[in-house]
């Protein structure tokens, strides 16, 4: 997956090509919710924690439809083709919203 790295998107095929994008308003939406993005990886990634990190990646394309919630965001999920791809997506997104490399380096 190629993430467009000027603008933060990382493209993902689920009902239709959609973009990730996690910004301040993302991160500070999954807090608001509970999660703590830096206990993902000490305590590892559950299925609740990507459906919400996939509902935080397309708050910019859903950010007038109040019904746009985790469980719209299960269901996006759902018509994937592959839940891989999908998990990669929103890995790859956050990098690039943090500045991080492959290896887990601060990018250039």
């Amino acid at each position: 997956m190629m993430a467009t790295k000027q603008r933060g998107y990382v493209p993902v095929k689920l009902d239709k090509q959609r973009k990730f994008k996690f910004g301040m308003n993302a991160f500070c939406a999954l807090e608001e919710k509970g999660y703590d993005l830096t206990a993902f990886e000490r305590e590892g990634v559950k299925f609740k924690d990507i459906r919400a990190l996939v509902w935080a990646g397309l708050l910019h394309e859903f950010k007038d439809d109040p019904e746009w919630t985790e469980e719209a965001a299960g269901d996006l999920i759902d018509q994937a083709d592959n839940l891989q791809d999908v998990f990669k997506a929103v890995s790859d997104a956050i990098a690039v919203a943090l500045g991080v490399n492959k290896e887990g380096e601060p990018g250039k």
